[in-house]
């Protein structure tokens, strides 16, 4: 009976993505960059992680040259995961002039996610802009 019941389980799919993962060496180049990184904290084995991961994509999608997003596996490279304090996933962390200005953990639905974006690229601007005085 408990093979019969494995054998009919649904599996969790790893979907591919466009969304690149975050390579060791690759963190400071990003934080230093002029563009909001998001860094997208995740597990192959998270369910709540994979079922956030469409919103992800589509985020990297619609931000795509304003916004950087990139995945961080927990379990690949610990040694980011601890540079960041990585304490729980799914975590989306939000950096800008590699600072980090918001960490939002656990699920939330796209259009927070979109005003994150939003919010973070508002604040480039801000300080990107000269003074008009």
């Amino acid at each position: 009976m408990l093979a019969q019941t494995l054998s009919t389980t649904p599996s969790l799919s790893v979907v591919p993505t466009n969304v690149p993962y975050l390579e060791e060496g690759d963190l400071d180049c990003l934080l230093s960059s002029d563009r909001p990184l998001l860094v997208y904290c995740t597990a192959q084995w998270c369910g709540p992680c994979l079922a956030f991961e469409p919103y992800i994509d589509r985020l990297a999608r619609d931000y795509s040259g304003r916004v950087r997003v990139v995945k961080l596996d927990t379990d690949d490279r610990p040694e980011i995961v601890s540079q960041l304090q990585v304490r729980s996933i799914p975590s989306l962390m939000v950096f800008y002039n590699g600072e980090l200005v918001e960490n939002l953990v656990g699920l939330a639905p796209y259009p927070k996610l979109r005003n994150l974006a939003d919010e973070v690229l508002s604040m480039a601007s801000r300080i990107s802009a000269p003074n008009s005085l």
